[in-house]
């Protein structure tokens, strides 16, 4: 299995500190378009990702509570993980099993054949998540290279 890094999977440049999206499908396909952007995979597929990201919603929300949502599938549509990261200064009504707000949406998708790095970066997701800390700072910060910054140092520290 490769060992995938938060920072790599989330690069600088599928990072958005300033998510436009005003509602859980918009939050999606903000991420997913901007995916398609930095050409991670073409724009043909953005409909269908964004259907199999909704019915997963549907299933049951990936709004993990204290301000954090993890959208996430896997897909025979994609080849490798990919991932975006938003953050809403706002805030989302995204199901969340607290009732909050979302502030910070992890997204990221997983080829269908590779259930256990799909764990894996689920299981990392939120070992970060569930120090507050990191939360603050991914939150407080104004550019994606802060909140970058944020993967790296827990990366490093863990």
């Amino acid at each position: 299995m490769k060992n995938y890094k938060l920072h790599n999977v989330f690069s600088r440049k599928v990072i958005t500190e300033k998510l436009k999206a005003t509602d859980a499908e918009g939050v999606i396909r903000e991420l997913v378009e901007l995916l398609v952007a930095n050409e991670a995979f073409p724009g043909s597929v953005v409909d269908d990702l964004v259907a199999e990201l909704l019915a997963r919603e549907r299933e049951g929300s990936t709004g993990i509570g204290g301000g954090v949502a993890i959208p996430h599938i896997r897909t025979d549509l994609i080849d490798d993980v990919l991932g975006a990261i938003g953050r809403s200064e706002k805030g989302i009504d995204f199901n969340a099993v607290d009732g909050e707000p979302v502030y910070l949406f992890f997204l990221f998708f997983a080829p269908l054949d590779q259930a256990d790095v799909h764990l894996d970066i689920l299981k990392k997701i939120s070992s970060m998540v569930r120090n507050k800390l990191y939360c603050q700072f991914m939150r407080k910060a104004r550019k994606k290279a802060e909140i970058h910054d944020v993967l790296k140092e827990f990366e490093e520290g863990a």
